[in-house]
């Protein structure tokens, strides 16, 4: 059992009060003399004595207290060994006993970097795309395998998943919406109750209430991870056609259990009592579907606070929304709660038309925290830095952003987490500052897959006190799936997963990366060996987090490599656009060969006879005739409450007769599809 944290505090209380008093009696009684042949005839000299044996007893015994209470609480055990100089510089460690003990299987790792190879990838490339598309293929086929290598030693990946979901808890965040709308906290909540009288409750979890995109992070200032989820209410039951969506944010300790009813003081002093609903400011749109903040990611901003004169720690929350003033575009907003409870930012590329759908911007800090930079893209590479306060962004790094380009198969996902200078080699560390994240990759047509979403590792850097904010990408993986075999998309496909078709892991956040203490770990690396946590969606309804060990560890076989190829990388910058694109094209070149293996190792095959197309087709006949009767049925409530108008009545009498043209017509359709398949065969 556990020592509880009072126990802890009066053992250590008592170890640092006792020894020194034991330590001044000693010098006092002259220890030496109390032990010569002559003391032992003095009566008072024998009590002397017989007292500092009881005294070298009892700090024996504390001493031995002390060291056991550490042992059992990691907590503690790991806050004093973990120095600021062999980590990442953290306040209190995310790391526990429980989980350096961990089981760990190997994962296998193919990558790229434009450090393993140096060639002249501008005079190579095909010119004018001569030979188009298949020329290219043959291009990275043959070119990828320079930059590329493999690692089967450094990489492990927890076998047991820590979720995110816990029993209940979409009747929790109903009831703490329902509280917050009664006392009219959130305008958007009147959009979350629209439901029938004849209704349950559990028929109304079940079918309109859907919580995922869970991202949390480690707040080193408080010792807790803080975590945001989307949840979406759907009154029409249909999971993908939300009526809003909100930001329900949770804390958890750092053993994952989660922290009711517990307080965090924002900025002014108020209090934000978790769990709860951000109450982030939206336009209002009346009776429109699909509003209110989707995707939710976020990082942690460490800044100086003027109130306090002292530094502080808060979450910035990035997430996608509907802009009326924008003709209703998806447009990308921050949104500080520790700052201002409701405020949000709206973020606009300076001089770029704004685009119909903004999303999977991955953001990261660098030196001045008054500006959040973005990974906007990676197919081609594009850097955004924004200013956190008013919005403004601007394009630092790579081609001008067009609104109109379609989206390629990577893109921006998780946070990204800096190197700390003192973790790189110190060559390098004088003029480069270096980026860790996960990333993702939406792939079609992959083996016997229909689509594929996957992770990939993402190094990227830019020069120390760069003014122009040139970064690259210096190192990116294959797709990776960490040994998990997803959940399949339609569950009743478990067994065959190429008949499902759609494999969904998608990362969420870097939730955390630190080093475990060297007396926990057997790695030789100078810091010890490191754990990052990822937080992903499995199927777009789980939520998880793995552990990985040995990214750092892999990482510095990257960093360590030939000076002359780093130096001559780094140094053609004219290039580097060039390089950083075509490590991203290599990245997604291996996704078939990624697949074709996947197939054999989890054993994914077809269902005999199942033909997904005509499933799907009939899925959705089912559903239209499910909308039909639902709609049906409330009209005619309506026409019987005798509170509409002549004008109202004929309306929906109307809508009733176009639903059942629309019905026949389907029906005859069906009917001639059927005679013709008959003819033919």
């Amino acid at each position: 059992m556990e020592e509880s944290s009072e126990d802890i505090t009066f053992s250590t209380l008592l170890f640092l009060t006792v020894v020194p008093i034991s330590y001044v009696i000693f010098r006092r009684n002259n220890r030496l003399a109390l032990f010569s042949v002559h003391s032992l005839r003095d009566k008072k000299a024998i009590s002397q004595l017989v007292l500092m044996i009881l005294l070298m007893i009892l700090n024996v015994n504390l001493f031995i207290s002390f060291s056991s209470v550490l042992y059992k609480n990691s907590h503690i055990e790991l806050y004093f060994i973990n120095s600021k100089e062999n980590s990442f510089g953290l306040r209190t460690t995310p790391i526990t006993r429980g989980l350096a003990d961990c089981h760990f299987k190997p994962v296998e790792l193919k990558t790229f970097s434009n450090m393993e190879d140096i060639f002249d990838i501008e005079v190579a490339f095909p010119k004018d795309n001569q030979g188009g598309e298949e020329s290219l293929k043959e291009f990275y086929h043959l070119k990828c395998p320079r930059v590329s290598f493999f690692d089967s030693f450094s990489l492990s990946a927890s076998t047991e998943l820590t979720s995110l979901d816990k029993p209940d808890e979409l009747l929790k965040i109903r009831n703490i919406a329902k509280d917050m709308h009664e006392k009219k906290q959130y305008p958007l909540l009147k959009l979350a109750f629209l439901d029938g009288p004849d209704e349950s409750l559990e028929y109304i979890l079940e079918r309109k209430w859907f919580k995922f995109c869970t991202a949390p992070i480690w707040m080193d200032k408080y010792g807790v991870y803080i975590a945001l989820n989307r949840v979406t209410y759907c009154p029409n039951r249909v999971y993908k056609e939300p009526k809003i969506s909100l930001l329900y944010a949770q804390l958890f300790d750092k053993d994952w259990n989660e922290l009711e009813d517990y307080t965090i003081n924002d900025i002014n002093g108020e209090p934000i009592v978790f769990p709860t609903i951000f109450p982030a400011q939206m336009d209002e749109f009346g009776d429109r579907s699909l509003l209110g903040p989707e995707d939710p990611r976020v990082i942690i901003r460490d800044y100086y606070n003027d109130k306090t004169g002292e530094m502080d720690q808060e979450p910035v929350i990035i997430f996608n929304t509907l802009v009326k003033s924008q003709g209703e575009a998806r447009c990308m907003h921050i949104y500080r709660p520790f700052t201002h409870r409701t405020k949000t930012v709206r973020m606009d590329i300076n001089n770029v038309k704004v685009k119909f759908a903004e999303k999977n911007w991955s953001p990261f800090f660098n030196t001045d925290k008054d500006f959040i930079y973005f990974i906007y893209g990676l197919l081609p590479f594009r850097v955004l830095k924004c200013n956190i306060h008013h919005g403004v962004c601007l394009s630092v790094t790579g081609p001008e952003v067009d609104p109109n380009e379609e989206t390629r198969e990577l893109s921006g996902s998780s946070n990204l987490m800096e190197i700390p200078a003192n973790l790189l080699p110190s060559d390098l560390a004088k003029y480069r500052k270096i980026w860790f994240g996960i990333i993702r990759s939406h792939i079609y047509k992959c083996g016997c897959l229909e689509q594929v979403y996957r992770f990939h590792g993402v190094l990227i850097s830019t020069r120390v006190n760069d003014p122009n904010d040139l970064f690259t990408i210096d190192y990116i993986t294959s797709l990776l799936d960490f040994n998990i075999n997803p959940e399949a998309w339609d569950l009743d496909l478990e067994d065959y997963k190429c008949s499902d078709g759609k494999s969904v892991l998608i990362p969420n956040s870097v939730a955390y990366w630190d080093f475990i203490p060297k007396n926990l770990s057997n790695s030789k690396n100078q810091y010890g060996e490191d754990i990052m946590g990822i937080a992903f969606s499995e199927a777009d309804k789980n939520n998880k987090v793995i552990h990985i060990k040995g990214w750092f560890s892999h990482l510095s076989k990257v960093l360590t490599g030939n000076k002359y190829q780093f130096r001559t990388h780094y140094l053609r910058e004219s290039k580097n656009v060039l390089e950083t694109d075509f490590l991203g094209e290599c990245a997604v070149e291996e996704a078939t060969e990624y697949c074709l293996a996947s197939e054999k190792k989890y054993e994914w095959s077809h269902k005999p006879g199942y033909n997904a197309t005509e499933i799907k087709l009939a899925l959705e006949r089912a559903k239209k005739v499910e909308d039909r009767e639902r709609n049906a049925k409330e009209r005619k409530e309506n026409i019987e409450s005798g509170d509409l108008t002549d004008e109202e009545i004929e309306y929906l009498l109307w809508l009733n007769k176009q639903d059942q043209l629309e019905e026949q017509a389907e029906r005859e359709r069906e009917e001639e599809e059927r005679r013709l398949s008959e003819e033919l065969k």
